[in-house]
């Protein structure tokens, strides 16, 4: 198990960020507004905290900071990719509850808050990730407010499907019963001290088909 970040309230955001195929993206997703949108501070990349990694379980940290009491669904959006454009950005962000502006959240943004809730858990319940992270000073009118944003970065997607959980011999044939891919993956969760841990990934062979 390895550490790579604290929360509080001097975590200001979290911020889920992932590229995928632009067909893929929750027709619920609502495009990045142009000019009104609430900011979320993209200084730089900050810190890495955790280098990429492939076939990462998101979920446990995810349902933790979804279904937990310290941060709240702040904004979500989606853009094409500027380098790719058969492709798409979507981000989720949660604030600390202590920052929470909630004046200055969109009506329809509040909503349908619950739903994109739900879509984000659905996002990393069914699919792994190749997940970067990085702590990255949080701006404020331009100026750093001494505060932090945990930024975690999935491309990669890889449907969470059941697998043989041996692998495979040299014949092709199913070693042992079939489980999801995500038990023999590392993983990131949150800890009873708010702490977001990296579990690594089983020690059984990883399997090479379905």
């Amino acid at each position: 198990m390895t550490r790579i970040a604290t929360l509080g309230s001097s975590v200001r955001l979290i911020v889920f960020q992932f590229l995928m195929k632009s067909a893929q993206v929750p027709t619920i997703i609502p495009l990045k507004r142009t000019s009104d949108a609430p900011l979320t501070p993209t200084h730089g990349y900050g810190v890495e905290v955790f280098k990429s990694t492939s076939r990462l379980d998101i979920f446990p940290l995810t349902l933790g900071v979804a279904r937990g009491i310290k941060y709240e669904l702040v904004d979500v959006w989606s853009k094409p990719s500027e380098k790719n454009w058969n492709m798409s950005v979507v981000r989720f962000v949660f604030c600390h509850r202590e920052h929470v502006d909630r004046d200055s959240l969109f009506p329809e943004f509040v909503a349908k808050k619950g739903e994109f809730e739900e879509v984000l858990i659905d996002l990393v319940s069914k699919n792994l990730w190749a997940t970067q992270g990085h702590v990255n000073p949080y701006f404020e009118n331009g100026t750093d407010t001494g505060d932090q944003v945990l930024m975690l970065g999935c491309a990669g997607r890889l449907p969470n499907d059941l697998v043989f959980s041996g692998g495979r011999d040299e014949n092709n044939r199913g070693i042992g019963p079939k489980i999801k891919i995500s038990s023999l993956s590392p993983s990131l969760h949150l800890n009873l001290s708010n702490e977001v841990v990296v579990f690594p990934a089983s020690p059984a062979s990883p399997p090479s088909s379905t």
